[in-house]
Formats: C-alpha cells, structure tokens, sequence
C-alpha cells in the first residue's frame, strides 16, 4: 500500500524574553514567537498484511516539484529515444516508411525524366509542324542545333540508375557477343580475327566434326593465329609436338603435327609469331574452342 500524505512540522524559536501573560499581548514579542510551520510531504510503503511502513521518504515542496520535473524530463528522454532509434517512429501520423519514401523518390525522378521527355517531344513537333509549313528558318536554326548536338555524346539518364535486372541483361548480351562467331565476320578493308597459321596450305579435311586438316609445304613455319598465352605443350610418341593457346578473346586454338616447338607452357605470343615447324611427312590438325564448343577453324582463319 502506498501512502502519500501531508505533514506540518512545528518549530517554537527560542527567546530569553519571556513571554506576556494572554491578556496583555505585546506587539513585538508577539511577531518574535509566531508558530512558523514548513509544508512537507512523505511518501510511505506500507505492508497490508501487517500494517508496518517498509519504506518512508519525507519530502519538501521544493522536492516533491523537482521530483515531479525530473520523472517528465526522463520519460520524455525515453520517448525520443525510442522515436529515433526504433521503428516506432513509422507509427507517427504523417511519418512515411522507408519504403514509401524511395518510393516516392523514384517517382519523383521518373516524372522529370518525362517531363524532360515531353519538353523535346514538343520543341521536336514544333520544327517538325515548321518545316512542313515551309518556314526555312527554322531548317538553318535546328539544321545549326543538330550539328552542335552530334558533337556531344548523348550520356544515359543519370536521375534513374541501372537496376540490377537491367545491369544482368547487358551482362548476358555482352558475353553473347563474345562467344559469338557470326558477329565477327571480315568486312572489306578489315583484318579477320585470326590469321591462318600456316601459309601455302591446302586443306585436306573440313569435315562436320569441326575440325580442319592442312598439308602444309616441307619445313614450313607454323605462327600463332593471335596473341595468346601458351598453355601447353605435349610431345607424342609419334614424335610430333602439339601446341595449347588461349587468346584474349576467349577463345582456345590446339595445333597438333608440329615436327619442332619453340616454345613452352607460359610464354606470351603475338600474332604470327613462330611456334615451331609443320615437318615433311605429317599433315598439320587445327582445333578452335569457344566456351566448350568445338569450332570451325575456317569461319574465323580464311586462308
């Protein structure tokens, strides 16, 4: 049980002077042994059980005021803790979540993208309604304006970033066209890809196996197709050498029938570098690997 009670405390100030008789007050001594009474407050825990007081505090005013000020200050303190560093401020009215803020700034992005859209749509439909009236000014004003636009790069929109869907798309298309041959075709004027290791060959095989056989001329030397990294060398018991490149591009070239190799796993070659000799007897095997695939030689080294 909690008692709250009031109390008045009473203190007699001593005086040498003593005091008159009731009939006869005096002015003076009467002002000097006022009762002078002081407000003060306790607060009590009592047992019920045994009606024993467990725990008494007395209090002042002037206590009991600041007491009351320091609980509020302290509750207040735990309110904006718990506004600021837990969720609890998304309950707040007029308080939006994390969500609905991003989203709303995206969509405040999207509309300046479109309205910058609009703007050039209309400025567009404007020249475009001026040329066919017959307004030649307008076709040396936007003719002036077109030769200034295309000598600056037009640059994506910066206000709305790649998502991470998009940013995968392009990744897949980028490595499509690595892998793919048919985007590498020779153009007039334009080197091919590779250049075929061998000159003066003839072919022997081009069979659907992928795979090109040549009959190279006695002793010829036999180049590298592209720059790449030797990655291995083999020696048969035929008494041929076979040689393992792998270009920049991706791609793998095996040249098997060498009679001599001159050079060794780990060396840097560059195009029509000298890898060894063809021989006298033995016909020259080329194979072309891309991502695990066998390729055909020929589509990308023309003879």
């Amino acid at each position: 049980m909690l008692i709250f009670a009031k109390t008045k405390k009473l203190r007699i100030m001593p005086s040498s002077t003593p005091i008159s008789p009731p009939d006869q007050p005096h002015r003076g001594q009467r002002a000097r042994h006022r009762l002078r009474t002081h407000r003060r407050f306790r607060l009590s825990f009592i047992n019920e059980n045994t009606f024993n007081e467990v725990w008494t505090i007395g209090m002042s005013q002037r206590k009991v005021i600041a007491s009351i000020a320091l609980i509020f200050v302290a509750l207040g303190c735990m309110a904006a803790t718990l506004i600021v560093f837990t969720p609890l401020r998304t309950l707040l009215p007029g308080y939006l979540k994390q969500e609905e803020r991003q989203e709303n700034t995206v969509n405040v992005f999207r509309v300046d993208s479109l309205l910058k859209a609009g703007r050039e749509t209309s400025e567009y439909l404007a020249t475009l309604k001026s040329i066919l009236q017959g307004d030649s000014s307008i076709v040396t004003h936007t003719g002036q304006q077109a030769s200034a636009i295309s000598s600056h790069s037009v640059s994506p929109d910066s206000l709305l970033p790649a998502t991470p869907t998009e940013e995968q798309f392009v990744r897949m298309i980028d490595e499509r066209k690595r892998y793919s041959i048919g985007n590498h075709t020779s153009a007039p004027g334009v080197s091919a890809i590779f250049l075929f290791p061998i000159r003066g060959a003839r072919i022997l095989s081009d069979t659907s196996s992928e795979l090109t056989v040549v009959s190279p001329p006695r002793n010829a030397t036999v180049t590298s197709p592209g720059s790449a990294t030797i990655i291995a060398t083999s020696y048969s018991p035929s008494g041929l050498w076979a040689v393992t490149l792998q270009h920049t591009n991706g791609y793998v070239t095996i040249i098997d029938g060498l009679s001599s190799c001159r050079v060794k796993a780990g060396d840097s070659v560059s195009v029509g570098e000298s890898l060894g000799n063809a021989g006298t007897s033995h016909d020259v095997t080329i194979q072309l690997w891309s991502a695990g695939t066998r390729l055909n030689p020929l589509r990308v080294m023309p003879i």
